[in-house]
């Protein structure tokens, strides 16, 4: 079980490789912790962020809005899950291609280097911290 988990959390998922995004190590990370520990965004599971059996799952970050010029900020994005399944491009019915979200990022000045992070809160009670990060499905059109 340890096992499984240690690899669950050293499996990133793919990132599209399109323009660079000051923010997307923060963003990816998130996604990746949230997948494995479940930290309150319940839109991004592991089932979303990592895919099932057989299946490539490449996360892209589109729609970035931000403020310039703090140290802390709200920013919304949307994350596009592409999927393939052996190596054929499939969507999956019962899951969303998109999730419209927004999140607080912070400036992290740490030991190793300063860089952005997903901010998080202490835990309600007892577990794991909580992200600000939060997911949703876009509203259906008609």
């Amino acid at each position: 079980m340890i096992a499984a988990l240690l690899l669950l959390f050293l499996a990133e998922p793919e990132t599209a490789p399109e323009r660079s995004c000051e923010y997307c190590a923060a963003i990816f990370a998130d996604v990746r912790l949230n997948a494995m520990i479940g930290n309150g965004n319940v839109e991004v599971s592991t089932e979303w962020a990592m895919g099932r059996n057989g299946d490539d799952v490449v996360i892209q970050v589109e729609d970035m809005s931000c403020p310039d010029g703090r140290k802390s900020k709200t920013c919304s994005f949307t994350l596009r899950r592409m999927l393939t399944r052996n190596g054929v491009a499939v969507t999956d019915p019962a899951l969303p291609e998109r999730l419209r979200c927004i999140a607080i990022l912070k400036w992290v000045e740490a030991r190793d280097g300063a860089g952005w992070g997903v901010k998080h809160d202490p835990p309600r009670r007892i577990g794991h911290s909580r992200t600000s990060m939060t997911c949703r499905r876009p509203r259906e059109t008609s």
